[in-house]
């Protein structure tokens, strides 16, 4: 936990340093769903739904329609799915999200109360990826 938090406040401190005049911080959450294929070795499959509540910070620093900054994310809620196999429950499986990024935006001007604009980032995802096999694997094991 302490190389998150200061790996966070790295990449804020370095983009403290491109501020110019115009500076913002940016809290959002949100709900999201993500669909992942619940049956093994059928593509025709239903999907299972992820559903999951990401939460974060966005810093950004600018001079007019540009700026360079960065964000965390975080999945506060993580994804969770099962996976089955001919009608038959195989594991549970959950995945927890960490999102660090470095973001470039340009906004394209106000219109009639809408702020478009393009953006260009990248990052790095950590997280942890555990399974919860069913009961009917565990008496297989």
């Amino acid at each position: 936990m302490k190389t998150k938090v200061l790996i966070t406040a790295m990449i804020f401190f370095t983009v403290s340093l491109f501020a110019q005049d115009q500076g913002s911080v940016i809290i959002f959450g949100g709900y999201g769903q993500s669909f992942f294929s619940s049956e093994i070795g059928d593509d025709n499959s239903e999907t299972d739904e992820a559903k999951y509540v990401p939460v974060g910070v966005q810093v950004l620093f600018g001079v007019g329609n540009f700026s360079v900054g960065g964000e965390v994310n975080y999945a506060a809620v993580p994804f969770t799915f099962t996976v089955n196999s001919d009608g038959v429950d195989l594991a549970d499986f959950t995945i927890t999200q960490l999102y660090y990024g470095g973001v470039i935006k340009f906004r394209l001007g106000t219109h009639a109360g809408l702020n478009p604009y393009i953006r260009a980032g990248a990052g790095i995802y950590t997280g942890k990826f555990k399974v919860d096999w069913s009961d009917d694997v565990t008496r297989l094991l």
